[in-house]
């Protein structure tokens, strides 16, 4: 917990107590986004979207890469929770996770009220 400074204005003092309540939610946003702001990985979002749900095979051809590095992308993604996946056979589809994309937008809204004017 971030130890709190000597704040005299009491507005400023709850909007600080605030935040520290939020900042387990404040590191949750912060790995999702890290997971998301990276080129690749926006690109791989965008083609599952356009498929509904794919298998690696699909995206590495399609974006003409190995597969280690797709799958590694894929890793980084599902550990944010921002895909998803489900078996079928063999196989392992890829989904966006939507609800997680939206709560990610809403966690981020809700931090930026937090912000001071």
């Amino acid at each position: 917990m971030v130890t709190a400074p000597k704040i005299r204005d009491s507005e400023t003092q709850r909007r600080f107590q605030e935040f520290q309540k939020k900042l387990p939610v404040v590191k949750q946003a912060q790995e999702v986004l890290r997971a998301y702001n990276h080129q690749l990985r926006q690109a791989v979002i965008a083609l599952i979207k356009t498929h509904n749900e794919i298998n690696v095979t699909a995206i590495y051809t399609n974006f003409n890469l190995e597969q280690a590095v797709v799958s590694q992308h894929l890793r980084i993604l599902r550990e944010a929770g921002l895909v998803k996946t489900r078996r079928k056979g063999k196989e392992v589809l890829y989904s966006v996770n939507q609800s997680a994309i939206d709560h990610m937008v809403k966690q981020c809204s809700n931090l930026a009220e937090l912000v001071p004017h």
